[in-house]
C-alpha cells in the first residue's frame, strides 16, 4: 500500500531508507553534539549540575534560570530527580 507523503511516496522501501538515515543521523549527533549524561541539584553549593557525555560539566545557580529562580531547595531536588528519570525513560 502506498500513500503520498508530501513529495515522497510512503512505501516499505522508502520507510526502511528513512529509518536507516535517522539511525545514522543519531549516531553522528551522539558522536559530535554535547549530550547530557545526568542532571542534579547540588544543595550545598546551590547549583544545577549538568554532566555531559564528553566529560564536561556545566553548572549554574538556579536563580539564573527562567522558571527556577524562586524554586525551593526541595523543589530543585525533585527537579533533578525528574530530569534523571526522563533521561533514562524518555518520559518527563
Amino acid at each position: 500500500m502506498a500513500f503520498k507523503n508530501w513529495d515522497k511516496e510512503l512505501t516499505e522501501e522508502n520507510l526502511r531508507d528513512q529509518i536507516a538515515q535517522a539511525k545514522q543521523a543519531w549516531k553522528t549527533a551522539e558522536a559530535t553534539e554535547p549530550r547530557a549524561e545526568s542532571v542534579q541539584y547540588n544543595q550545598s553549593e546551590d547549583l544545577i549540575v549538568i554532566k555531559l557525555k564528553n566529560g564536561a560539566i556545566f553548572c549554574f545557580p538556579p536563580r539564573l534560570a527562567q522558571g527556577l529562580e524562586s524554586a525551593s531547595p526541595n523543589n530543585l531536588l525533585m527537579f533533578g530527580y525528574r530530569i534523571r528519570v526522563a533521561a533514562c525513560t524518555g518520559k518527563a
